[in-house]
Parts: structure tokens; C-alpha cells; sequence
């Protein structure tokens, strides 16, 4: 070959790669231009701040040394935690372990006014990161099942609408909804799931270790993002292993997914004392849930009542959302959480029929053609743990919630592709694409366009004043509370900035109670570890009563008209001396006949 004919084709070659490449930043943009669209009209307008402080001050605690949200308790907003006098975020880790970066980078280097990053700019950085890995992911397991000769082009324009499918139904939605904490943490977790999906399309095929390694990292981190990446550990570990019965796979996978276990536990261990206690049940009191993670739920307490739960989580899935439940389901606290965009009137599913069909003929498509490979069945058995979780959770459901679901529908999707028979090639063509592209544009308008204008940021008058607002979850407040509380003389301090939880729960002035009652109370000094909750009571007969203090559950004897538990309380541990009793009176709804006169602790 001539150098001039050897030039033309390195030209050629050169050419084609850049066109290549355009075409891949261009699909990129096209897919992230919906994401801008939800913060603004523009791409500046993604510099900006999240209306709620708790992930960016957890993650500045971070770089500080510390899982504690707040000190104390006097600066506490709701959706927290408190254990050993502190609070603590209700909402894992994950999520400020991801912004740690950016607000070191803001605090050390880029010298930003308010010394944290954006919320919404580090959460579009991941957007842009995750979406190219999804399409990669997508095109991976199109290339697995195609000739090598097949058109690349159409291969890759499949793999882009797959991918504006997945964003606009399943993860685009989510952040166009208000936007706040809990919509910005199922958002991050459905993305770090779909990054793991993409790594496993990366391990079929291949006999190399980064692809497994990749996986087990984006499995821990969903660990430490939202408490079912513990299903989605199971689940990946379990496809490695499947996929790649070795040695090797083993000490791999464990390898990169130990980091994240350990942290997980330590972090459970320091905010509940217990390495698997995932801290709910110190939530605040005031909330109609919190008596129901405390003790139990009441939904769940029969047989009858179970059945009940599960078709009403299986209706809000599939069929129709009760919005206002009736008779017990009602009274014991179960309840279903539209969209922001919705009205009670609304009855479309979570998840929709369609759903449920796909998983039913996908499964029954495995069964018939008795395909024996058990990694092709362990996303329905995800799906049925879910499931069961939140029908063992007796509390109902909330419309974000079901991004606990998608990435196994999609995970479903892969798995079924990938085991067409070559006669089906000719269905993963170019009519496909335009379908999902179609669908992707109808879920955009009907999901996505609405809910943008809901995203809720912060005030630009706060944001000079943020980092004094962190500072004050640093320092201790002055205040001391009793240990010894009578009903008619109840502390008003902490309030927790929320006018509808305050020291206070199920216990009034006139001394009648609820079914259950909370209080924060004083811890005295100089008792070790070990004290004694006594609280008086007036035509309460109960023989005993069950009492939460500080993450443990004790149960208080009747003496006399007085009930009295040795509890355990580690002084010294204390961050400040405070700690949250509550008391169940009946495992009930209803009002108890009687009076709680006093509480003491000694």
C-alpha cells in the first residue's frame, strides 16, 4: 500500500471515530437536555441549592469527622433521628458520602461564599456520568446478541431510545418532583443502580475483573444510598456468582463491596447503638408512623389485616392507588402518597398494568421454554422481597417509592433480550427504537413537564447565611430539660423548628394520654450506665407497659399506680444529655382511659 492510500485510510479511520463521537456527546445532550429543563431554562440554572440542609450538612459533618446531623437537639427539622442526645439523618449516607467531594473542592479550593457546592449541579454531574453508563450498559448487551457484521448504527440508535426510555419514565420523574431529600435520594439510588446494571452488562461475555469490581462498587454504594440496596447486594452478588462461578468472582466482588458494608454497619452501629438497626425507629415524635416503627405496625397484626396490606401495596402497584383507605387499614396508619401533581381523585398505579404483565409474560416466556439458568428468576425474587418488605412494614406506600422497583424491571428487560432466540433479532431493530423513543417523549410530557415546575430550591436570601446555619448544628445548646416531667408543666424546648413536633407527643395538659406517649427528657450525671424510668400513673391498669428509651425497648412493671424499668443509658457517650422516651400504653389506635401524671428518670 502506497503512503499516500495508507494516509487516506488513517483519515478515513480518523473521520469516522470523530463521527462517532459527535454522535455519542450529541445523544448524551440530547438526554441530559430534559434534566436541565426540570431546574430552568438554561444550563446555569443548575447552580443551585436543595430547599432541605440535610445531605450538604451531613456531608460537611463528614469531612469534619462526624455521622452527627445536629450536636444537640435544639436545631432538629423533622425526617431525623436522635440517639445518645444528637440527631442524625433519616436518610442513610449514601447520598452525602457522594457530595463529600464537591463540598471539600468548595470549601479548599474554589473558595464558594456559602462553602458548599450546589445541591442540584452535583446531582446533574451525576446525571452525566450515569446516563452515558446506562447507554453503555444497553449497547453492551446488543452487541452480545448480534452478529458481528449486524449494523452498528441501528445497534446504537436501540440502545439511546432504551436509554431516554429508562431516564424519562424512571429516574427523570423523580427529580421533577419537588425535588427535596427524599426525591433527591431514591433519584441517586436509582442512578447508581442503573450504573450497576451497566456493569453487569460489562461482565457477561468478558472474563476480566474490572467489570465485577464495578459492580460490587455500585452495589455498596446503593447500600449506603437508601436501605433496600441490601436486596440489590443480594441481588448483584448473587448474578456474579451466577454468572461467574469462581473463586476469583468471590474475593473480587467482596473485595470491592467490603468497603461499603463496613461503613454501613459502623454508621447503623453509631446512630442506634446497634450494627443493624437502621434508625427509624428513633425518628421524632409527632408523625402518625412513628408509634408504628417503635412497637410495630398495626396493620400487620393478624392474618386477615396482613392480606388486607398486601392488596392494597399490590392495587397501588399495579391497578388503582386508594388514596383515603377505609375501616382498620385507615385507623392503623396505612396510607398512600400521590404525586405533588396529583389530586385525591387520582387512581393511576404506581407502577401500571403494563408492568405487571411484562414480568408476568417474561417469566412465563422463561418457564415455557425451560430455561433452567437461575440468574434469569432472581430479579422476580427481588421483586417479591420488596414486595414483602413493605408489607411487613404495614405503612403503606409513597408514589417515589417505586424507584425501589424500576431498576429490576429494567434488569428484567436485559435478562430477556439477552435470551431471545436469533429468530427474535429482527424485532431489536429500528420499529423498537422509535417505539421507546415515542415512549420516552409521551413520559416527558406527562410525568416530567408537570412536575419541573414543583422543584423547590433554596431561597436565595439563605444562602449568605448557610454556613452560620451549619455552625449551629455544631454548637451545643444552653438548654437543660428535666428529668422529672409533670403533666400540666411540660417543657416546651426542643421544638425542632416544626410547629407540628415538639417535645411533646400523645401526653396533654390534662394528663389523658394516647396510645402512646413521648417525651424527651434530662439525663442526670453520676449514675453510670444505669438508671431507672419511673412515671406515675392515675386508672391506668395495665400490668405493664412497653417503653422506648434511647433505641432500646424495655419493658416497665406495674407498682402500685407507678410503672418502673431499669434502663441502660451510656452518660459518657452522650453528646448532650437528652434522651427520647416513649411509652406504649396498648398496642392500639384508640385513646387510653387515664392519666400520666409524672415521668422521672433517675
Amino acid at each position: 500500500m502506497s503512503t499516500r492510500a495508507r494516509v487516506r485510510a488513517l483519515v478515513s479511520r480518523s473521520s469516522v471515530r470523530a463521527a462517532w463521537l459527535g454522535l455519542f456527546v450529541l445523544g448524551v445532550w440530547v438526554l441530559l437536555r430534559p434534566a436541565v429543563h426540570i431546574f430552568g431554562e438554561h444550563l446555569r440554572d443548575v447552580w443551585a441549592y436543595e430547599s432541605w440542609e440535610a445531605h450538604r450538612f451531613t456531608s460537611m459533618a463528614m469531612l469534619r469527622g462526624s455521622l452527627r446531623y445536629h450536636v444537640s437537639l435544639g436545631s432538629l427539622v423533622g425526617d431525623e433521628q436522635v440517639h445518645d442526645g444528637a440527631g442524625y439523618t433519616n436518610w442513610g449516607f449514601g447520598v452525602p458520602l457522594l457530595q463529600l467531594p464537591f463540598h471539600a473542592a468548595a470549601v479548599s479550593l474554589l473558595s464558594l461564599p456559602a462553602r458548599f457546592f450546589p445541591d442540584r449541579a452535583i446531582l446533574f454531574v451525576y446525571l452525566a456520568v450515569a446516563v452515558p453508563l446506562v447507554w453503555l450498559g444497553f449497547a453492551r448487551i446488543l452487541a452480545l446478541r448480534e452478529r458481528p457484521a449486524a449494523s452498528r448504527l441501528r445497534r446504537v440508535a436501540l440502545a439511546w431510545a432504551a436509554t431516554a426510555f429508562v431516564v424519562c419514565t424512571m429516574l427523570y420523574p423523580l427529580i421533577a418532583s419537588r425535588l427535596q431529600v427524599y426525591d433527591e435520594t431514591i433519584a441517586y439510588f436509582v442512578m447508581v443502580e442503573l450504573v450497576a446494571l451497566s456493569a453487569y452488562a460489562f461482565l457477561l461475555g468478558s472474563a476480566g475483573a474490572l467489570p465485577v469490581a464495578a459492580l460490587a462498587v455500585a452495589a455498596g454504594l446503593g447500600l449506603l444510598v437508601r436501605p433496600t440496596g441490601a436486596i440489590f447486594l443480594g441481588v448483584w452478588s448473587a448474578l456474579a456468582l451466577l454468572e461467574r462461578r469462581s473463586w476469583r468472582t468471590v474475593l473480587v466482588f467482596a473485595g470491592g463491596a467490603a468497603p461499603f458494608v463496613v461503613f454501613w454497619l459502623a454508621s447503623n452501629w453509631v446512630r442506634t447503638g446497634s450494627p443493624l438497626s437502621l434508625g427509624f425507629q428513633n425518628s421524632l415524635p409527632g408523625s402518625e408512623h412513628v408509634a408504628l416503627v417503635r412497637f410495630g405496625s398495626l396493620c400487620v397484626d393478624t392474618t386477615q389485616h396482613t392480606m388486607q396490606v398486601a392488596l392494597g401495596v399490590f392495587r397501588a402497584l399495579f391497578m388503582a392507588v386508594s388514596h383515603d383507605p377505609d375501616g382498620w387499614m385507615k385507623a392503623c396508619g396505612l396510607s398512600f402518597e400521590l404525586r405533588d401533581n396529583e389530586d385525591s381523585t387520582t387512581i393511576e398505579p404506581f407502577l401500571g398494568a403494563a408492568v405487571l404483565v411484562f414480568l408476568a409474560w417474561t417469566l412465563l416466556h422463561f418457564l415455557v421454554r425451560r430455561e433452567r439458568r437461575l440468574e434469569l428468576y432472581v430479579p422476580y425474587l427481588a421483586v417479591v422481597c420488596l414486595f414483602g418488605l413493605y408489607v411487613y412494614a404495614g405503612a403503606g406506600l409513597a408514589w417515589r417509592y417505586v424507584g425501589d422497583f424500576w431498576p429490576l424491571v429494567v434488569l428484567t428487560a436485559v435478562q430477556y433480550v439477552r435470551t431471545l432466540p436469533a429468530a427474535a433479532a429482527p424485532l431489536l431493530g429500528w420499529p423498537l427504537a422509535g417505539v421507546l423513543s415515542l415512549g420516552a417523549v409521551a413520559a416527558f410530557h406527562r410525568d416530567v413537564e408537570p412536575g419541573s415546575k414543583l422543584v423547590e430550591d433554596l431561597d436565595a436570601s439563605r444562602i449568605p447565611d448557610m454556613w452560620a446555619a451549619f455552625q449551629a448544628t455544631r454548637s451545643v445548646q444552653s438548654a437543660v430539660l428535666p428529668s422529672r416531667v409533670r403533666c400540666g408543666k411540660l417543657p416546651d424546648w426542643p421544638r425542632f423548628n416544626v410547629g407540628w413536633r415538639s417535645n411533646v407527643a400523645g401526653w396533654f395538659s390534662d394528663c389523658t394520654v394516647e396510645s402512646s406517649s413521648e417525651i424527651f427528657l434530662g439525663v442526670p450525671p453520676g449514675r453510670g450506665d444505669s438508671y431507672v424510668i419511673r412515671f406515675a400513673t392515675d386508672g391506668i391498669s395495665a400490668d405493664q407497659a412497653r417503653i422506648y428509651v434511647n433505641g432500646r425497648t424495655y419493658a416497665a412493671h406495674r407498682t402500685g399506680n407507678a410503672y418502673e424499668a431499669a434502663v441502660r443509658i451510656p452518660y459518657e457517650s452522650l453528646s448532650s444529655p437528652v434522651i427520647l422516651a416513649t411509652i406504649e400504653w396498648e398496642h392500639g389506635v384508640d385513646p387510653v382511659p387515664g392519666h400520666l401524671l409524672e415521668v422521672d428518670l433517675e
